[in-house]
């Protein structure tokens, strides 16, 4: 089960690992990884610094991460750039965003915001960006590379439904299991499209995280690491204090171990991160500061 599941344009930036000896490769890749943490602490754009540090060392996600040598610790340090280039540099925050494309899946509200914020200079960045990956994906992969990645991400080979930190997990097995996760599927991304419309830049980027982890239908308990600045980012700047409170308690360790047993706790993760978006979409709004940077 073990397959490739990344763009074209991925392999050859892995390539000078490739050719490396396996454990000397591997060091290196997890150096890198504990690396884009560190940074992800150092670039945080708020002062609460210590509670990032913190947030990490909990994070079940994130340790997951590095026990199955995954690459979701660089998505942490791709979150805090946006968050600290968006105002200012909207062009350049794009940009980093494009990065995140390896778990483009991740970010598939992100459109939303980008729309309902109007934030078109955001936008050009992350065009700019994705446009070069898929050059180079089309230049190493070949014209079919599109075809032969779709049908990767859809094979029935790709397992482990019951500890997906998402909809599609929550759903598995269950009668009209399809309906289900599209039904509440679009409710959670117009939650997200009513956060994005009456909140900030950054709780509607919080928004996004947590409403895209959980309608895509392939995501596993690394992939919950953009847990880390979404509920950082609530729990400092919500506007209700339960939802504060919630945040809170959704880093704790207690709150994910759901990620590794399975079970009755993942599927009280997976409701409490519904519950959280929810909660956000029916908070009182801040002024949609969106138009004057776009």
């Amino acid at each position: 089960s073990l397959q490739f599941t990344r763009p074209p344009y991925y392999a050859v930036l892995l390539w000078p690992l490739g050719r490396l000896p396996y454990r000397v490769s591997y060091a290196i890749w997890q150096a890198l990884s504990l690396a884009a943490v560190i940074a992800f602490v150092c670039l945080w754009p708020h002062a609460n610094r210590w509670a990032v540090v913190w947030a990490c060392c909990w994070s079940v996600a994130l340790f997951s991460s590095f026990a199955q040598g995954q690459d979701c610790a660089f998505l942490l340090l791709w979150s805090a750039l946006v968050l600290r280039f968006y105002q200012d540099r909207p062009l350049l925050a794009g940009l980093v965003l494009s990065f995140c494309a390896p778990k483009f899946q991740l970010f598939l509200l992100v459109p939303v915001l980008i729309a309902l914020q109007r934030r078109w200079r955001l936008a050009y960045g992350f065009l700019l960006g994705a446009g070069a990956m898929l050059t180079v994906s089309f230049l190493a992969g070949g014209l079919t590379w599109p075809m032969d990645y779709y049908r990767l991400l859809t094979s029935h080979k790709i397992p482990g439904v019951n500890i997906m930190p998402n909809l599609h997990g929550l759903f598995a097995g269950a009668p009209h299991a399809n309906l289900l996760e599209i039904v509440f599927g679009v409710m959670v991304a117009g939650a997200v499209g009513v956060v994005a419309c009456r909140s900030s830049c950054e709780q509607a980027f919080a928004a996004t995280l947590i409403g895209g982890l959980l309608v895509i239908n392939h995501a596993y308990p690394a992939d919950a690491v953009v847990l880390i600045p979404a509920l950082l980012l609530i729990m400092f700047g919500a506007e209700w204090a339960g939802l504060r409170a919630a945040a809170f308690v959704l880093l704790t360790p207690i709150a994910c171990v759901g990620l590794i047993l399975g079970g009755t706790p993942i599927d009280l993760l997976r409701l409490s991160l519904v519950g959280v978006a929810a909660a956000m979409a029916f908070q009182p709004g801040r002024a949609n500061p969106g138009a004057a940077l776009a």
